[in-house]
């Protein structure tokens, strides 16, 4: 009995692994076509699947789960052939995707933060390049609030700095890709304008970002073709079909946790005197 029953649970195992091995195999490409030295990118499975509220939690203090570090948010990122992939590289120099978050609130718009996430490892062998494309198919964002971002090591202090009582109570994501009729198109030249802002390398961690003290607003995510060893965009710019809104948030009152108590510059302070020992 003991030996049929592991030789079921292997073979759920292997019809697992198959059945992943089966749906990457047929996941939808990206198109590229290549003509008079423009290459048009048609975008595939390129949206915002996940958007939820990142709790703040501490070990030390009374407000464990309380308030918000900030906002989660995943999204599919496209897959392109290896051979189009050693075409865009080659000929136009592209090496990553690059994926830009904008905040809006009352018609302004203000960039947030930008990732840069590459598409293939370069190995070299007796002088010819070989592309391993970057199987990377969701990328995780996160825009904290101001006090989180100044202070990573969350779970060290009993209050949380600059006075911080946000909670977020309501997120939505919402369709606009009716303001983007027809394909997500991406059209590459060689020769295009340099990336001026900081730009971070993708990481599979959070990658977060600082949105301030207030999230509340509309949240859009524009992705393009990119050289981060030019530090260049090589593509026009195209929004993800769906944006994030942050709708609804409140103040939560923390017990013996005053306003005065709660001085970032002291935590920043202290930590630039803190030194490990040799």
């Amino acid at each position: 009995m003991k030996k049929s029953a592991l030789n079921f649970v292997n073979f759920d195992n292997f019809c697992l692994l198959l059945l992943l091995g089966l749906y990457a195999s047929c996941a939808k490409h990206s198109e590229v076509t290549i003509k008079d030295g423009i290459a048009n990118v048609f975008i595939e499975n390129a949206e915002i699947i996940k958007a939820k509220e990142k709790p703040w939690s501490s070990l030390k203090g009374g407000f464990n789960r309380k308030i918000s570090r900030g906002l989660f948010i995943q999204f599919r990122i496209p897959r392109l052939k290896r051979d189009d992939l050693k075409k865009l590289a080659e000929e136009f120099h592209v090496d990553s995707w690059i994926i830009e978050t904008e905040k809006i609130i009352k018609g302004h718009r203000a960039r947030v933060g930008t990732i840069y996430i590459p598409l293939f490892t370069n190995r070299g062998y007796r002088g010819k390049i070989k592309i391993r494309p970057n199987e990377v198919e969701r990328a995780n964002l996160q825009v904290n609030y101001r006090a989180a971002s100044v202070a990573p090591s969350h779970t060290r202090f009993k209050c949380p700095p600059y006075g911080h009582r946000k909670k977020i109570e309501n997120i939505e994501i919402r369709d606009i890709s009716f303001n983007q009729p027809g394909k997500i198109t991406l059209s590459v030249f060689y020769k295009k304008d340099y990336y001026n802002h900081r730009v971070e390398k993708f990481t599979l961690g959070p990658n977060p970002f600082n949105g301030g003290d207030v999230l509340i607003g509309e949240y859009r995510f524009k992705i393009a073709m990119y050289s981060s060893s030019k530090k260049k965009i090589l593509s026009n710019y195209h929004y993800f079909p769906q944006q994030v809104e942050v709708t609804r948030e409140k103040d939560v009152h923390i017990d013996n946790c005053m306003m005065d108590q709660n001085n970032a510059d002291d935590l920043i302070i202290k930590k630039k005197r803190f030194k490990w020992k040799r």
